[in-house]
């Protein structure tokens, strides 16, 4: 799974997120998302790329991402379980979908979601560090 932050700049920026994004749209690995996760990101190109060249592609592709990736939900269990480990609330829905989906990794540059109790409980990792792990 791709948090927010790692779709958010895969879409516009080159890196290791746009590398991930395009392993994905290629059927190199599977990718998992939440809801919301896509309207985070959707929002925040809304809000933040209003002016930049780019909005329009960003937006087509992550209706793209949205329509080929695995869309994790959870159960009202999971939620509580993932408010109990992370800091900021608002985290909680995206932790509970990656806790129920059972991952093999979750992509984030989010501290939060490093922190010790998270990790426990799921295979956290940067960019840098799924490239590191899957070499």
């Amino acid at each position: 799974m791709l948090d927010a932050n790692v779709v958010l700049s895969g879409l516009f920026f080159e890196g290791r997120e746009r590398e991930l994004l395009k392993m994905a749209l290629r059927g190199e690995m599977q990718l998992v998302v939440s809801e919301e996760i896509l309207l985070e990101t959707r929002a925040i190109v809304e809000r933040k790329f209003s002016e930049d060249a780019g909005k329009r592609i960003a937006l087509e592709m992550l209706a793209l991402i949205g329509r080929s990736a695995v869309k994790a939900g959870y159960a009202p269990a999971h939620l509580r379980a993932a408010e109990g480990l992370i800091r900021d609330a608002k985290d909680a829905p995206i932790l509970a979908a990656a806790l129920a989906a059972k991952l093999d990794f979750f992509v984030t540059g989010d501290r939060d979601f490093m922190d010790g109790r998270v990790a426990s409980k799921l295979r956290v990792v940067s960019p840098k560090g799924f490239f590191e792990a899957v070499a």
